[in-house]
Protein backbone atom coordinates (compact mmCIF):
# COMPACT_ATOMS: atom_id res chain seq x y z
CA UNK A 1 0.00 0.00 0.00
CA UNK A 2 1.38 3.39 -0.91
CA UNK A 3 0.18 6.84 0.02
CA UNK A 4 -0.22 9.05 -3.02
CA UNK A 5 -0.79 12.78 -2.63
CA UNK A 6 -1.71 14.80 -5.67
CA UNK A 7 0.45 17.87 -5.26
CA UNK A 8 -0.41 20.16 -8.12
CA UNK A 9 -1.79 20.07 -11.63
CA UNK A 10 0.21 22.46 -13.75
CA UNK A 11 -1.05 23.00 -17.27
CA UNK A 12 1.07 24.26 -20.09
CA UNK A 13 -1.27 24.16 -23.07
CA UNK A 14 -3.66 26.74 -21.63
CA UNK A 15 -0.93 29.32 -21.18
CA UNK A 16 -0.95 29.97 -24.90
CA UNK A 17 -3.46 30.59 -27.63
CA UNK A 18 -3.82 27.97 -30.35
CA UNK A 19 -2.36 30.22 -33.04
CA UNK A 20 1.29 30.95 -32.29
CA UNK A 21 3.40 33.74 -33.73
CA UNK A 22 6.09 31.05 -34.11
CA UNK A 23 5.20 27.36 -33.97
CA UNK A 24 7.35 24.37 -34.95
CA UNK A 25 6.95 20.65 -34.16
CA UNK A 26 9.55 19.32 -36.69
CA UNK A 27 7.12 16.85 -38.24
CA UNK A 28 7.80 17.89 -41.85
CA UNK A 29 10.94 18.40 -43.89
CA UNK A 30 14.14 19.36 -42.08
CA UNK A 31 15.26 21.99 -41.58
CA UNK A 32 11.74 23.42 -41.65
CA UNK A 33 10.85 26.11 -44.17
CA UNK A 34 12.72 29.38 -43.44
CA UNK A 35 14.68 27.80 -40.58
CA UNK A 36 18.47 27.65 -40.98
CA UNK A 37 21.30 25.57 -39.55
CA UNK A 38 24.76 26.97 -38.82
CA UNK A 39 27.36 24.30 -38.13
CA UNK A 40 31.00 23.67 -37.29
CA UNK A 41 30.59 19.88 -37.47
CA UNK A 42 28.47 19.12 -40.55
CA UNK A 43 28.52 15.36 -39.89
CA UNK A 44 26.86 15.79 -36.49
CA UNK A 45 24.73 18.88 -36.51
CA UNK A 46 20.98 19.61 -36.23
CA UNK A 47 18.90 16.89 -37.85
CA UNK A 48 15.47 15.34 -37.60
CA UNK A 49 14.97 12.26 -35.44
CA UNK A 50 11.82 10.31 -36.28
CA UNK A 51 11.07 9.09 -32.76
CA UNK A 52 11.76 12.03 -30.46
CA UNK A 53 9.82 13.77 -27.70
CA UNK A 54 6.42 14.00 -29.41
CA UNK A 55 6.84 12.31 -32.76
CA UNK A 56 9.62 13.75 -34.88
CA UNK A 57 11.97 16.17 -33.11
CA UNK A 58 15.11 18.22 -33.75
CA UNK A 59 18.29 16.50 -32.56
CA UNK A 60 22.01 17.16 -32.29
CA UNK A 61 23.98 13.88 -31.91
CA UNK A 62 27.10 14.17 -29.78
CA UNK A 63 30.58 14.39 -31.20
CA UNK A 64 33.72 16.49 -30.67
CA UNK A 65 34.19 20.23 -31.33
CA UNK A 66 30.56 21.18 -31.97
CA UNK A 67 28.94 24.62 -32.23
CA UNK A 68 25.57 23.94 -33.89
CA UNK A 69 22.78 26.50 -34.22
CA UNK A 70 19.18 26.09 -35.33
CA UNK A 71 17.75 29.52 -36.23
CA UNK A 72 14.11 30.44 -36.64
CA UNK A 73 12.59 32.64 -39.33
CA UNK A 74 11.77 36.26 -38.54
CA UNK A 75 8.56 36.75 -36.56
CA UNK A 76 6.71 39.36 -34.51
CA UNK A 77 6.56 39.02 -30.74
CA UNK A 78 3.08 39.63 -29.29
CA UNK A 79 2.69 42.44 -26.76
CA UNK A 80 2.57 39.91 -23.92
CA UNK A 81 4.38 36.74 -24.88
CA UNK A 82 6.36 33.69 -23.86
CA UNK A 83 8.45 31.05 -25.58
CA UNK A 84 7.83 27.41 -24.69
CA UNK A 85 9.52 24.27 -25.95
CA UNK A 86 10.36 20.73 -24.83
CA UNK A 87 13.94 19.59 -24.25
CA UNK A 88 15.86 16.43 -23.46
CA UNK A 89 19.57 16.35 -22.63
CA UNK A 90 22.07 14.60 -20.36
CA UNK A 91 22.59 15.97 -16.86
CA UNK A 92 25.61 13.66 -16.45
CA UNK A 93 27.42 14.97 -19.54
CA UNK A 94 26.00 18.48 -19.64
CA UNK A 95 26.06 19.63 -16.01
CA UNK A 96 27.50 17.30 -13.36
CA UNK A 97 29.94 15.58 -13.02
CA UNK A 98 30.82 16.51 -16.60
CA UNK A 99 30.16 19.89 -18.18
CA UNK A 100 30.95 18.87 -21.73
CA UNK A 101 28.14 20.64 -23.55
CA UNK A 102 25.81 23.60 -23.18
CA UNK A 103 22.43 24.50 -24.60
CA UNK A 104 21.82 28.20 -25.15
CA UNK A 105 18.71 29.97 -26.45
CA UNK A 106 19.39 33.45 -27.84
CA UNK A 107 17.19 36.15 -29.35
CA UNK A 108 17.88 38.68 -32.10
CA UNK A 109 15.85 41.84 -32.65
CA UNK A 110 17.67 42.83 -35.84
CA UNK A 111 16.98 39.83 -38.05
CA UNK A 112 19.97 37.80 -36.88
CA UNK A 113 22.76 40.37 -37.00
CA UNK A 114 23.29 40.38 -33.23
CA UNK A 115 22.19 37.97 -30.50
CA UNK A 116 21.45 38.07 -26.77
CA UNK A 117 21.26 34.87 -24.68
CA UNK A 118 17.95 34.46 -22.83
CA UNK A 119 18.22 30.90 -21.47
CA UNK A 120 20.63 28.03 -20.87
CA UNK A 121 20.48 24.63 -19.19
CA UNK A 122 21.89 25.95 -15.89
CA UNK A 123 18.43 27.42 -15.21
CA UNK A 124 16.97 23.91 -14.92
CA UNK A 125 18.76 23.08 -11.68
CA UNK A 126 18.97 19.34 -11.01
CA UNK A 127 17.11 17.22 -13.56
CA UNK A 128 17.01 13.67 -14.84
CA UNK A 129 19.09 12.82 -17.91
CA UNK A 130 16.89 12.68 -21.01
CA UNK A 131 13.74 13.34 -18.99
CA UNK A 132 11.55 15.75 -20.98
CA UNK A 133 11.76 19.30 -19.63
CA UNK A 134 9.00 21.82 -20.37
CA UNK A 135 10.76 25.16 -20.82
CA UNK A 136 8.99 28.52 -20.58
CA UNK A 137 10.76 31.84 -21.20
CA UNK A 138 9.16 35.25 -20.66
CA UNK A 139 9.40 37.43 -23.78
CA UNK A 140 7.40 40.40 -22.49
CA UNK A 141 10.38 42.73 -22.77
CA UNK A 142 10.45 42.03 -26.54
CA UNK A 143 6.71 42.55 -27.05
CA UNK A 144 5.73 44.24 -30.30
CA UNK A 145 9.10 43.84 -32.01
CA UNK A 146 8.81 42.55 -35.57
CA UNK A 147 12.30 41.62 -36.75
CA UNK A 148 12.91 38.88 -34.20
CA UNK A 149 14.65 35.53 -34.55
CA UNK A 150 15.44 32.76 -32.06
CA UNK A 151 18.58 30.62 -31.99
CA UNK A 152 18.83 27.20 -30.33
CA UNK A 153 22.53 26.52 -29.91
CA UNK A 154 24.47 23.38 -28.96
CA UNK A 155 28.07 24.03 -27.85
CA UNK A 156 30.08 21.00 -26.82
CA UNK A 157 33.07 18.71 -27.01
CA UNK A 158 32.52 15.02 -26.18
CA UNK A 159 29.08 15.77 -24.75
CA UNK A 160 25.80 13.94 -25.35
CA UNK A 161 22.69 14.24 -27.50
CA UNK A 162 20.22 17.13 -27.41
CA UNK A 163 16.57 16.87 -28.47
CA UNK A 164 14.06 19.73 -28.71
CA UNK A 165 10.45 19.84 -29.85
CA UNK A 166 7.18 21.79 -29.87
CA UNK A 167 8.57 25.32 -30.07
CA UNK A 168 5.87 27.95 -29.59
CA UNK A 169 5.87 31.73 -29.19
CA UNK A 170 2.45 33.15 -28.51
CA UNK A 171 0.42 35.56 -26.44
CA UNK A 172 0.75 34.66 -22.80
CA UNK A 173 -2.34 34.16 -20.65
CA UNK A 174 -2.06 34.33 -16.89
CA UNK A 175 -1.10 30.88 -15.70
CA UNK A 176 -2.46 29.25 -12.53
CA UNK A 177 -0.23 29.25 -9.48
CA UNK A 178 0.26 26.56 -6.88
CA UNK A 179 0.73 27.21 -3.19
CA UNK A 180 4.07 26.29 -1.69
CA UNK A 181 2.31 23.52 0.21
CA UNK A 182 -0.79 22.84 -1.90
CA UNK A 183 -3.68 20.96 -0.36
CA UNK A 184 -5.92 19.51 -3.07
CA UNK A 185 -9.61 19.14 -2.31
CA UNK A 186 -9.43 15.45 -3.11
CA UNK A 187 -6.49 13.28 -2.20
CA UNK A 188 -5.91 9.63 -3.01
CA UNK A 189 -4.41 7.71 -0.11
CA UNK A 190 -3.75 4.06 0.56
CA UNK A 191 -4.33 3.20 -3.07
CA UNK A 192 -4.26 -0.56 -3.73
CA UNK A 193 -1.90 -1.92 -6.35
CA UNK A 194 -3.50 -1.61 -9.76
CA UNK A 195 -5.15 1.06 -11.84
CA UNK A 196 -6.99 4.06 -10.44
CA UNK A 197 -9.05 6.67 -12.26
CA UNK A 198 -8.51 10.37 -11.61
CA UNK A 199 -10.50 13.29 -12.97
CA UNK A 200 -10.53 17.05 -12.55
CA UNK A 201 -12.31 20.11 -13.87
CA UNK A 202 -10.68 22.48 -16.34
CA UNK A 203 -10.16 26.06 -15.07
CA UNK A 204 -12.95 28.50 -15.72
CA UNK A 205 -10.58 31.24 -16.92
CA UNK A 206 -7.56 31.31 -19.21
CA UNK A 207 -8.84 28.80 -21.78
CA UNK A 208 -9.09 25.03 -21.72
CA UNK A 209 -5.68 23.38 -21.18
CA UNK A 210 -4.39 20.82 -23.64
CA UNK A 211 -1.86 19.25 -21.30
CA UNK A 212 -1.47 18.55 -17.58
CA UNK A 213 1.58 17.47 -15.60
CA UNK A 214 0.54 15.13 -12.76
CA UNK A 215 2.76 14.69 -9.71
CA UNK A 216 2.47 12.26 -6.83
CA UNK A 217 4.31 12.22 -3.52
CA UNK A 218 4.82 14.14 -0.30
CA UNK A 219 7.02 16.91 -1.72
CA UNK A 220 6.76 18.81 -5.04
CA UNK A 221 9.81 17.23 -6.66
CA UNK A 222 9.34 17.81 -10.37
CA UNK A 223 12.15 15.43 -11.28
CA UNK A 224 11.28 12.25 -9.41
CA UNK A 225 7.57 12.67 -8.67
CA UNK A 226 6.25 13.23 -12.18
CA UNK A 227 3.63 10.57 -12.84
CA UNK A 228 2.96 11.61 -16.41
CA UNK A 229 1.64 14.22 -18.80
CA UNK A 230 -1.99 13.99 -19.86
Amino acid sequence: MKKITLLCLIFFGAIFNSFGQLSQDFEGTFPPTDWTVESTNVANTWQQVATGITGASANVPWDYAQDESLISPVFTVPASAALTFKLQMSYYWGVDPNNNYDVVVSISTDGGTSWSPIWDESQLGVFGSFVTQNISIDLNSYGGQSNVKLKFQYIGDDGADLVIDDILVDTAVEAPTCASNPTPADMATEVPIGAITLSWDAPTTGGAPTEYDLYAGDTPDTVTNLVGTY
